[in-house]
């Protein structure tokens, strides 16, 4: 619909036209997501997709297409002053969930023109929640035993989808490094690794399981969980779901950027390197009482401030204050 198109300038001076997407702009999709890094793809869609698979015809066309019944796609879109060639720096996404009074919104930027935008006053953010409903714990024997688990055994579990750079290395770090290190002195600890997209090295210590469906119930099988990534985006999610597990957590220090409650030795272990993480886990392993207190904790700290029913509340709070504001300002 013409009537959501506008003109807008950003804060750098760049004059750009929002508009409804339209189906003639495939071939401008395609060039824009070779301008994603995997970083922008990951925080966006909370998984990597390969860039073969987002520029696929089927889905561009559906893409491309909407039905504006049901949902609402504008561009950001730029006409170099001497060229006149089009160009897609960003797109915004409101999608009704079929069958439901809610919606998902999702904005994704170019690399190249993130920070050009939006004053940050304007904008709360919410960090992402846990369906506590969803972590409850299960009847843990009849787990582990639908996993191969066996009696005894201590598991350590690592998710991940396995095609993103940063948790395929953490993965091989698991399978070459991290394992063989702690069965020196545990030799009844297995590492697991689940999550599709790439090869693990298995061993006796060491098994893949491969894309999971029932990753709730995996976790209650797991007796303990980590999260040995150190660059990238996507362990903030990870150690929640781990954490409201209720399973004892090691993490590298990347995740305290996002979730800064957390307290090395209280609510989990925090490593700040790969030895001082081999040193955590073994930590962890030989103290039964220890692991099972940081596993309270962690639970409990999800409970207290990221749980869904927390997040909704802020959220409510937000949109209370912003239909305040307009009010006053009619």
């Amino acid at each position: 619909p013409a009537k959501y198109a506008s003109a807008w300038t950003s804060k750098g001076g760049m004059a750009v036209t929002i508009r409804p997407i339209r189906p003639e702009d495939e071939p401008l999709m395609v060039q824009f997501h070779a301008t994603l890094s995997e970083e922008s793809v990951y925080m966006r869609y909370f998984h990597y997709i390969q860039y073969n698979l987002r520029v696929a015809h089927e889905r561009l066309t559906r893409l491309c297409f909407i039905d504006y019944d049901r949902e609402m796609a504008l561009v950001v879109e730029r006409e170099d002053p001497k060229t006149g060639e089009h160009t897609i720096l960003a797109i915004g996404r409101l999608s009704k969930l079929h069958q439901t009074a809610e919606a998902e919104f999702a904005i994704l930027v170019s690399d190249a023109y993130q920070g050009h935008g939006f004053d940050p006053a304007k904008i709360s953010v919410l960090p992402t929640c846990v369906d506590l409903a969803s972590s409850a714990i299960k009847d843990r024997k009849a787990l582990r035993e639908s996993f191969g688990m066996k009696e005894g055994e201590k598991a350590v579990l690592f998710f991940a989808m396995l095609g993103y750079g940063p948790n395929r290395e953490a993965a091989e770090y698991i399978a070459t490094v991290l394992a063989p290190a702690v069965r020196e002195i545990s030799p009844d600890v297995v590492f697991y690794i689940a999550g599709g997209g790439g090869k693990v090295q298995e061993s006796d210590g060491v098994r893949a399981l491969g894309f999971v469906d029932d990753l709730d119930g995996l976790m209650s099988a797991a007796d303990f969980c980590i999260a040995p990534i150190w660059r990238g985006v996507g362990i903030l999610t990870k150690v929640l779901d781990m954490m409201a597990s209720g399973k004892p957590t090691v993490v590298s220090a990347l995740a305290k950027e996002g979730i800064p409650e957390l307290v090395s030795g209280s609510n989990c272990y925090i490593a700040e390197d790969r030895d001082a993480f081999i040193n955590a886990v073994k930590a962890l392993v030989g103290r039964e009482d220890l692991a099972a207190d940081v596993g309270m904790k962690g639970r409990r700290l999800v409970e207290e401030s990221y749980s869904c029913s927390v997040m909704r509340s802020k959220l409510n709070e937000i949109v209370d204050r912003t239909i305040d504001q307009e009010r006053i300002r009619s």
